[in-house]
């Protein structure tokens, strides 16, 4: 086994065992070499998996990482396993043919779009480390429904008084996500101020609750007046301020905009919004980032940059304003036209 140089300076070195091959890359050929064997002599000593059907090899793939890993991504592999691996699920790995695996991905590459279809691909090499020379479909160019500022004019004034104005002002104000708004806790809210620090999911129609999305996704929002007194207006039936379901949350969301002739869009759109509100108001991305719990591996962002309260009060009253000033003015007032980012 001799590790070869890739383009990026690294070294890559392949190791064969029981039918399988996996490459290693490290920073040095020595490393790269090291690791290949030490994995290649422990294969050896490892109980043969060509016995093993697909269904199996996946299926115990999931259950090792059942504790490492959020519940909604164990659910959503268990989803792909069932909806998608039939083709394949009873098939032997060892008798597994190269051609098998590319036709099956060709049959699904006709119903469901290129994203899908490396998630799926990715269980698939993970669970089997067959390392396959399969050709995935290109990705598309995503087109989001991110709506305008004449949109979101519309959509906050239509949902005043309604039981969906709490999770949209939460979403395109603050910049949350579904789980987050229906992980709030009543504890956790103040006249000025929400601690984001739980996810609330819905798996098996059944609420799971678990950890934020990432570690930068804890936060403290600081939220407008306008918005703690929705807050209050809810019902203190239990711990949590939201208790709409995710779907019905999206339903009654879809259903005011087409009551109110408002372009359609997702839920999940109104935190696009966000986002391109944030750019368009000039405010810095490390704030920006840091109001949507959003995370970076740039290291100078991430660990030297610091921010300052006084500007962050200087940001929260900006963006502030500008909600404020959707909500009040009315169709005829003299305003400057302003646009979203797409």
């Amino acid at each position: 086994m001799k590790a070869v140089k890739l383009p990026s300076g690294n070294w890559c070195c392949r190791a064969t065992a029981n039918g399988i091959t996996r490459s290693f890359t490290d920073f040095t050929k020595a490393a790269a070499e090291h690791q290949a064997a030490a994995w290649k002599n422990q294969k050896r000593y490892q109980r043969n998996p060509d016995n093993l059907t697909i269904k199996q090899v996946v299926e115990r793939y999931i259950d090792s990482r059942d504790a490492v890993l959020s519940a909604t991504t164990i659910a959503d592999y268990r989803k792909i396993l069932r909806l998608y691996f039939e083709p394949l699920e009873g098939v032997s790995v060892g008798k597994l043919e190269e051609q098998q695996v590319q036709q099956w991905i060709n049959d699904l590459s006709r119903r469901l779009s290129p994203k899908t279809i490396r998630n799926i691909y990715g269980l698939f090499n993970a669970a089997t480390k067959l390392n396959l020379n399969i050709t995935l479909p290109q990705k598309k160019k995503v087109v989001y429904k991110t709506p305008d500022t004449k949109s979101i004019q519309a959509i906050l004034k239509a949902a005043q008084g309604e039981d969906v104005e709490l999770p949209i002002l939460l979403a395109v104000w603050c910049g949350l996500r579904m789980s987050e708004i229906r992980g709030i806790k009543w504890i956790k809210v103040s006249k000025d101020r929400i601690v984001i620090d739980e996810a609330r999911v819905y798996i098996y129609g059944e609420d799971v609750v678990k950890g934020t999305k990432t570690t930068d996704s804890q936060r403290v929002i600081n939220i407008h007046k306008y918005i703690y007194k929705c807050i209050q207006r809810q019902p203190h039936n239990n711990e949590y301020v939201v208790n709409l379901s995710p779907n019905m949350i999206t339903k009654r969301f879809k259903k005011l905009l087409r009551d109110n002739d408002i372009p359609d869009c997702r839920f999940h759109d109104l935190r696009h919004a966000y986002a391109s509100i944030m750019l368009m108001l000039g405010v810095p991305n490390k704030y920006a980032m840091e109001r949507g719990g959003w995370s970076t591996d740039n290291v100078l962002q991430n660990i030297y940059q610091q921010t300052y309260k006084d500007e962050h009060e200087i940001i929260t009253d900006k963006i502030d304003s500008f909600f404020v000033g959707l909500l009040t003015c009315d169709e005829n007032c003299d305003k400057q036209e302003l646009s979203l980012l797409q």
